[in-house]
């Protein structure tokens, strides 16, 4: 009987050491903190996404990002307000030291941009934010300081020196349209603090006859190593009754003093025109033409000795050329540049499209197919934000100006992983 009694006595016991264990785990998975910390953004702490009928206040995406090496680099967010007036939104940078995972030190920018923004590190510590202002780190992005520019086009930075591309670089004169001409140089060579004047770049200005028709297309900035500033412009003129078609890359070793022609590369022409370096000074240009309903015409160049000469891969705008002239480039979605990572490496991206890459010197591209969640969203809403560091380590961004999601890959583009995907924080921006 006794022996009965402890029997029970055990199991009652073990009963109420189970409820206990139970009642603890449920607290503790309970007691997290439901807000995010405005020190630190990470995918453990972020609210779930909240459908179109959920009233909230604002929507945080991530917008681009820029990495000088495994682990550190800058993130750009925009902040939209969802139920409000359209076109009230902001954008902050943030700081990140574990490959994008989480994000810190979140600032502020000075203007505020509701489409594409770009942010760029370099591995002395300067950055820039940019478009259509622009504000400059010489810390990493401990801290920022704005400049009195509101009109930027492109700009890059190398060491502590920044150039920018100012005002409208889709110049036009016409004698039906008028002209339309205002894109200038500036640069800085100590981190922002003191700027030059406005120089003029190859052919503002050049078109003033009544008679005399242009239409220029001029791509983002770009530097080289040795702080040759490459320049390209595409388009047409009709000049004493003569058409011609412009297709010229313009080099400058002195801040745009003087200009040299360099070549005159093939490209499909229209207004998307993209240059980029590669870490082995390879000049790369991507070409778009006229965009149509989900496609548009491309063309990839690369240049192995400074833009003297090209290879050339293109998909052709009519049936009686070739429908391409590489394997897997295909028309469809826009083209939004490309990013540059040797004479054999590059990744093309864009609206409505996913990531292309070629590693055999735009012989042929391989599109980024999975993971199909990442698919997906480039396809609907296009890819951007991509930042490579080496050949196998990279990021990029899945509709980078609507949802944005953060991935990385760490083989060469081969598998992705998404590092931050950002719904919505309120009030975790810190103002200047």
């Amino acid at each position: 009987m006794k022996f009965m009694v402890n029997k029970s006595i055990l199991f009652v016991l073990l009963v109420i050491a189970i409820v206990i264990t139970s009642c603890s785990a449920s607290v503790k998975s309970q007691s997290a903190p439901s807000t995010v910390s405005t020190s630190s953004i990470s995918t453990s702490s972020l609210p779930k996404a909240m459908s179109n009928s959920q009233s909230v206040a604002n929507s945080t995406t991530i917008n681009d990002v820029s990495f000088i090496n495994a682990q550190q680099g800058l993130g750009l967010f925009r902040q939209a307000t969802l139920n409000g007036a359209p076109g009230n939104c902001s954008l902050s940078v943030g700081q990140t030291s574990d490959a994008g995972f989480d994000f810190t030190n979140i600032t502020k920018v000075s203007f505020i941009s509701c489409g594409q923004a770009y942010v760029e590190l370099d591995n002395q510590g300067v950055g820039i934010v940019y478009d259509p202002g622009l504000d400059v780190t010489d810390n990493s992005g401990n801290s920022w300081t704005s400049t009195n520019f509101n009109d930027v086009n492109s700009a890059t930075v190398l060491g502590n020196s920044i150039w920018a591309l100012i005002g409208n670089c889709s110049a036009y004169n016409s004698p039906t349209q008028g002209t339309q001409y205002g894109c200038y140089l500036v640069y800085s060579t100590n981190a922002g603090k003191t700027w030059s004047g406005q120089i003029t770049i190859p052919n503002e200005n050049t078109f003033n006859a009544p008679s005399d028709s242009v239409t220029l297309y001029t791509s983002p900035i770009v530097v080289n190593s040795s702080n040759t500033i490459y320049l390209y412009e595409a388009g047409s003129t009709f000049q004493n009754n003569n058409t011609q078609t412009v297709n010229n890359l313009y080099t400058s070793n002195n801040n745009g003093k003087s200009w040299y022609l360099k070549s005159t590369p093939t490209c499909l022409g229209g207004s998307g025109t993209y240059l980029s370096i590669g870490q082995d000074s390879s000049v790369w240009l991507a070409c778009g033409g006229e965009p149509s309903a989900g496609q548009q015409f491309k063309s990839v160049s690369v240049s192995n000795d400074g833009g003297t000469t090209w290879q050339i891969c293109k998909t052709a705008p009519n049936s009686i050329e070739p429908v391409n002239t590489c394997s897997a480039l295909e028309a469809s979605g826009y083209l939004g540049g490309i990013f540059a990572l040797s004479s054999k490496m590059a990744i093309i991206y864009g609206g409505r499209s996913s990531l292309s890459i070629t590693y055999n010197s735009a012989k042929s591209f391989t599109y980024v197919v999975q993971p199909t969640t990442m698919e997906s969203a480039m396809i609907d809403g296009g890819s951007g934000g991509v930042s490579f560091v080496n050949s196998q380590v990279g990021w990029a961004i899945a509709d980078p100006t609507g949802s944005g999601t953060l991935w990385h890959t760490t083989d060469g583009g081969v598998n992705w992983v998404q590092e931050q995907a950002l719904y919505q924080i309120v009030n975790q921006q810190s103002s200047k």
